[in-house]
């Protein structure tokens, strides 16, 4: 009897043995199996496929209230007539003290704004002749307050947003963006840091406006700290750089065309994945 209840006990932690290896080999797998943080495209696309999206009527409204309003403080806000955007490339440049750590994070987002507009927008070293035309800042506190007067005072304009974790501006000739800049402010933590950067680089591009219509949306003054582009940000994105909307054009036109390739870019993606939006 004694030899029987020892048999079933070593059954027992041969099982119990066996299981625990098992789940070890599988958490193994597991984290040592997945993509490089450096190789993060497929994965973002899978994540981003499996992301809700807005219904379409709500994306237009979004469009509207992003592509034609611009904030210029916590409760003032200007309407825009005409679209502004880019139709040329855009060069980056980095300034501050440990920016460096946030370059590939940087690179991601340039790389997916240029897939979705179809732009050249690329991050211009030290050492590169070419000039800049977006410059992007991880400031101190004394730095920024520096920084926005120097801007006001080159583009002529009152500053504003200087209790804002982040803030940025683009300048435009004819509706045609062709300068811009964003403050990021670097005493918050990682996470806002890191949410600041896409928020900031993507209203460069003429999305300038907050509104809560639509979540997730980086166009937001509320919502998740998020390190990547939201897909409803994305359908904006690629919306605002159709080939059919050209700098300048009237809101009513712009809305008019909006208006039918807002729903046919959501049926695309929900048949096809983010890929759909792509122009790159």
């Amino acid at each position: 009897m004694s030899t029987n209840f020892f048999n079933r006990e070593r059954r027992w932690l041969e099982v119990l043995l066996a299981m625990l290896i098992f789940g070890w080999l599988g958490w193994r797998l597991m984290n040592t199996g997945s993509l490089p943080d450096d190789v993060p495209q497929n994965t973002e696309d899978s994540q981003a496929s499996q992301e809700p999206i807005a219904a379409p009527d709500l994306l237009m409204e979004k469009f509207d209230l992003t592509a034609f309003r611009t904030d210029i403080g916590p409760s003032r806000r200007k309407d825009l007539g005409q679209v502004r955007k880019w139709n040329s490339p855009i060069r980056i440049k980095l300034h501050g003290k440990n920016i460096s750590r946030y370059r590939k994070h940087i690179g991601n987002i340039a790389d997916e704004l240029s897939r979705l507009s179809g732009l050249q927008i690329n991050i211009v070293d030290v050492n590169d002749a070419i000039s800049p035309n977006v410059h992007v800042h991880l400031a101190s506190l004394q730095e920024t307050e520096a920084l926005m007067a120097s801007y006001s005072a080159r583009y002529q304009a009152s500053p504003f947003g200087k209790n804002s974790v982040c803030l940025g501006a683009a300048v435009s000739k004819d509706m045609r963006i062709y300068e811009a800049y964003a403050i990021i402010k670097n005493y918050y933590s990682e996470k806002h840091i890191r949410r600041c950067f896409i928020e900031e680089i993507a209203q460069t591009l003429g999305l300038f406006g907050d509104s809560e219509v639509v979540h997730p949306s980086i166009f937001s003054n509320d919502g998740p700290l998020m390190e990547r582009l939201p897909l409803n940000d994305k359908i904006l994105v690629r919306a605002l750089y159709d080939p059919r909307i050209t700098p300048g054009m009237e809101r009513e036109d712009v809305m008019e065309i909006a208006r039918e390739l807002i729903p046919e870019l959501v049926r695309r993606v929900k048949a096809e994945g983010v890929e759909a939006l792509y122009q790159r």
